[in-house]
């Protein structure tokens, strides 16, 4: 139990540590979330605008074509202004993105030209090459992707929720009843699939150091005919791979889109048998 609890805070402090490499650019990201939070605003607000439109003009029949003409208006205005302000703030969060990653690539190399000599015959090359280019490219998809991602989605809940609070707080209340769900299998999630995203990254880098060493020994392999046995070395690092990579494929397969689906289900079965 402490192992994992130490495990859990020694990733926590990892995280911690590459946030501050964004420090230099902070505004720039303050700056990229305020644009993300009115573009998830704007989103939310079309809905609203839809149920006015549906319940007291269509529904109604009321006879205002005019009413109408400045609520389409302001509907379409609301999916344009989200759509362009999410277009800036992925610009903005893309480019700062790309200097932390810059800058982590420019500390790496200049740690690496201070190393020992010694350091260099035991730890394969092409692991060096892999943990500079590849997984700060990894860094790089982190602050455009997964950051954007899960604070639009918070954002998004807590506009829904409001929204139903406002409709039926019942509604509300029954819909949280799946949120301690969600959260279980976004922990099993992280728990099932942690170790095989690592796997695959330590094997993707056994793969480039296989590759380094082969080409660069290339003649010494090839006037020793040691080309089969290489052959069979790599074959065996890319099959190790394909497996942990379709292992990988079928968590997410399970625990993603299927279990969101299986949740939306529920929620939408629950909502009909109170409402009728």
């Amino acid at each position: 139990m402490q192992a994992k609890d130490k495990k859990a805070s020694s990733g926590y402090r990892g995280l911690a540590k590459l946030v501050r490499y964004a420090r230099p650019y902070k505004w720039q990201f303050m700056g990229a979330f305020l644009i993300l939070l009115l573009a998830t605003s704007l989103e939310m607000l079309a809905p609203w605008l839809m149920k006015i439109i549906l319940d007291e003009h269509i529904a109604a029949g009321v006879n205002d074509s005019m009413g109408l003409a400045i609520l389409g208006s302001a509907l379409f205005g609301t999916y344009l202004g989200s759509a362009i302000l999410q277009y800036i703030q992925n610009v903005v969060f893309q480019e700062n993105a790309l200097k932390v990653v810059h800058d982590i690539r420019r500390m790496l190399f200049a740690h690496v030209l201070k190393l020992p000599m010694r350091y260099f015959d035991s730890e394969p090359t092409g692991r060096l090459v892999s943990r500079i280019t590849n997984d700060s490219e990894v860094l790089r998809q982190m602050f455009v992707g997964v950051i954007p991602a899960i604070l639009q989605a918070f954002f998004r809940v807590v506009g829904i929720f409001i929204a139903m609070a406002l409709l039926d707080i019942h509604l509300m209340l029954m819909t949280m009843l799946l949120i301690p769900i969600m959260l279980m299998a976004i922990h099993l999630y992280q728990k099932i699939s942690h170790p095989l995203i690592h796997g695959v990254r330590s094997q993707l880098a056994n793969i480039n150091t296989r590759i380094n060493e082969s080409l660069n020994g290339m003649r010494i392999v090839q006037a020793m005919g040691q080309e089969g046995h290489l052959q069979q070395q790599f074959d065996k690092d890319n099959e190790e791979w394909s497996q942990l990579k379709r292992k990988n494929i079928n968590i997410d397969s399970l625990l993603l889109m299927p279990f969101t689906h299986l949740l939306n289900g529920i929620a939408l079965a629950v909502v009909v048998g109170w409402f009728g």
